[in-house]
């Protein structure tokens, strides 16, 4: 089984993080116990699960289904907070509490959808541009490591020795 080593040029830091976390783990085989070091990597693909959920939750608007269902279900608590307001505040007391208490509500709802941006049911193109961008970003940072082959290891030690060779008859 052949690995390939990456090297990774920069844009996305948690990608690199993980990356180098990648590369401690597979460089500690040997020199750690093998228990240890495929505990490691189980947690690595765990914490690069958890990376790529984070991703998902943080670039996916909700759907307008829900933002609809939130505001009727606001008008009807809205218009029936009068009901519970007057037994403790009177007709006098029911009136500014209901308004405030469900204008100070629908503030709240109504910047919630804001954040959420409902409009885009399904961004598929803003998906496909995600989708895009990141594997050209993989294909602009990373590299492919060939090691060199056991021949050129070789001819690079013989052309060590023999050139440490004329460095010691040169100084001699």
């Amino acid at each position: 089984r052949h690995s390939i080593k990456v090297k990774y040029n920069g844009g996305n830091s948690p990608i690199e993080v993980l990356t180098l976390m990648g590369e401690t783990i597979a460089g500690s085989v040997g020199t750690v116990d093998a228990i240890y070091v495929r505990e490691f990597d189980e947690q690595l693909q765990r914490l690069c699960g958890v990376f790529g959920a984070s991703e998902r939750v943080l670039r996916t608007s909700l759907p307008t289904s829900f933002t609809r269902h939130t505001s009727r279900l606001m008008f009807f608590w809205s218009n029936a907070l009068p009901l519970a307001y007057y037994s403790a505040l009177g007709p006098f007391g029911t009136l500014p509490a209901s308004i405030f208490t469900s204008w100070a509500i629908q503030s709240i709802e109504d910047i919630g959808v804001q954040l959420e941006e409902p409009f885009f049911v399904l961004p598929l193109r803003q998906y496909s541009d995600g989708i895009f961008d990141a594997v050209n970003q993989i294909d602009r940072n990373y590299e492919v490591y060939e090691p060199p082959s056991s021949e050129a290891m070789t001819s690079r030690v013989v052309d060590d020795r023999s050139g440490l060779r004329k460095l010691h008859s040169s100084l001699h």
